[in-house]
């Protein structure tokens, strides 16, 4: 099914419009790894939630039916008649079944994927901690929640929370992308300057040409 594996929805997120599709590709690896079996047991689980609050009351409903009021009145509803009121709400059910999995899983995905480009924010409601004063034992407050967050059990430093110095994990690369000033940039964190590369070979293929010249005098 391409569009379920169509990464489109991913890219029009915050915070990731600005990537190319191979980033975003690798991003969504990155998180379907790191939630492993969660992507399939946290869907399954809520749909199972889902089928109980829902097709219970409709059966519960058309049983009721069958037997509320006198035989003849609007209020009767034949055996036929109510199988065919459970059918419909479990076609029905199947539908939402399949988009309520989906919505879960992306959800799930985006959320691990938030973490892995920035993890200095709270576990709890997800408020970018950025900024907050860190107290002398290692810990912070969430101002959105209240939640006391310690540093070490999340795996956070002082300077995850700095402004100035938050360390923010490296985003993967194109793999087309394998000249030499190209790995230098990377490992400097910053594109490569390919007109300054340019630039220093026209002095030196200039010099090249004149060799001969100056040999010959």
């Amino acid at each position: 099914m391409p569009w379920y594996r169509s990464f489109r929805y991913y890219q029009n997120q915050p915070g990731l419009t600005t990537l190319t599709e191979i980033e975003v590709e690798h991003l969504v690896e990155l998180a379907k790894n790191r939630r492993e079996d969660a992507l399939w047991v946290i869907p399954l689980l809520w749909n199972i939630a889902l089928w109980i609050v829902v097709m219970v009351p409709v059966i519960w409903l058309a049983l009721m039916m069958q037997r509320a009021g006198m035989p003849g009145t609007a209020w009767t509803v034949s055996a036929p008649g109510a199988k065919v009121i459970v059918a419909l709400a479990a076609c029905v059910m199947i539908v939402v079944s399949a988009e309520f999995w989906i919505w879960i899983r992306r959800l799930l995905i985006m959320r691990s994927i938030q973490f892995l480009i920035n993890k200095a924010t709270c576990p709890v409601c997800d408020f970018d901690l950025h900024g907050l004063r860190v107290a002398d034992d290692a810990m912070v407050r969430c101002p959105e929640c209240g939640e006391v967050i310690l540093l070490k059990e999340h795996g956070l430093t002082r300077r995850d929370l700095s402004l100035e110095e938050a360390f923010i994990p490296p985003l993967p690369v194109s793999p087309l992308w394998h000249m030499d000033d190209g790995a230098n940039a990377r490992k400097e964190g910053k594109a490569p300057d390919r007109q300054a590369s340019r630039t220093t070979e026209k002095p030196a293929q200039a010099a090249k040409g004149r060799s001969p010249a100056s040999s010959g005098n």
